[in-house]
């Protein structure tokens, strides 16, 4: 029974951990910046990464698997946000999408699918209430 316990322990603190590392982006964003900026996603991260795919609800599962491998199984219909270093996937946040549900920060791309973007690429803030939404400036991959 003990040992039941400490795994349970151990799962929470696991999951904790997991969602605190991947909200720590979209916060650092939604508490930083003001509608009309513009920023650079590298400036709000604290890994190294020299670029971005930015996957909409479009995106295919073949394409999650290219990008995540067999984690990428089941993200149909969500907006993913990956940091890779060259090929390799370095962090990545799934937010669960919902068109009658605004993300507090969310990433415009125009495409149904994917675009690649570099570290050095700018976004625009535009804010709506309470949400945040980011628009490439400069050309993607």
């Amino acid at each position: 029974m003990k040992n039941n316990y400490g795994l349970f322990i151990l799962l929470l603190l696991l999951i904790f951990f997991s969602c605190t590392q991947h909200d720590k982006f979209i916060e650092k964003i939604y508490s930083s910046v003001n509608d009309g900026d513009f920023i650079i996603l590298g400036d709000y991260t604290d890994f190294t990464w020299d670029n971005v795919v930015l996957c909409n609800p479009g995106t295919s599962r073949q394409d999650y698997i290219k990008f995540l491998g067999n984690q990428g199984k089941n993200f149909d219909l969500n907006k993913v946000i990956i940091f890779r270093k060259g090929e390799q996937v370095v962090h990545y946040i799934k937010q669960n999408y919902h068109p009658e549900k605004p993300l507090a920060v969310e990433f415009y791309i125009d495409t149904n699918t994917y675009k690649i973007f570099d570290k050095d690429t700018i976004f625009n803030i535009k804010k709506y209430d309470n949400n945040i939404a980011l628009y490439p400036v400069v050309s993607e991959n």
